[in-house]
């Protein structure tokens, strides 16, 4: 809300915590805004069909004769793993075609 030169921010939070501690002791301290979060649907699609993708065709290796060759195990695995990490994986893509390299989400890293 803006009212003449005064700008007043409402956020929701915990009336205790990290946040309301820094705010108390630094005047200055801030919080980022995710402002381009823009892809809602294409990220929980995506992080659906990727990893269901992956263990589909996982499942229809392992129950094949081409489960015998040691090779088609190995990647097999490792398609089980992609499956696995690719929520992950497409977060990432997503949030670097948006320009969210955030400092916050390096500091988690």
């Amino acid at each position: 809300m803006v009212n003449e030169k005064k700008i007043t921010l409402y956020f929701h939070s915990a009336k205790e915590g990290k946040k309301i501690d820094m705010i108390k002791n630094n005047s200055n301290a801030c919080f980022e805004i995710v402002k381009k979060y823009n892809h809602p649907i294409l990220f929980y699609g995506l992080a659906i069909f990727v990893p269901w993708i992956c263990w589909f065709i996982l499942a229809w290796l392992s129950h094949s004769k081409l489960w015998e060759n040691s090779a088609v195990v190995f990647w097999g695995s490792i398609l089980g793993v992609i499956g696995l990490c690719g929520p992950f994986g497409i977060a990432m893509i997503l949030m670097s075609l948006t320009g969210g390299k955030s400092l916050a989400f390096r500091r988690r890293l």
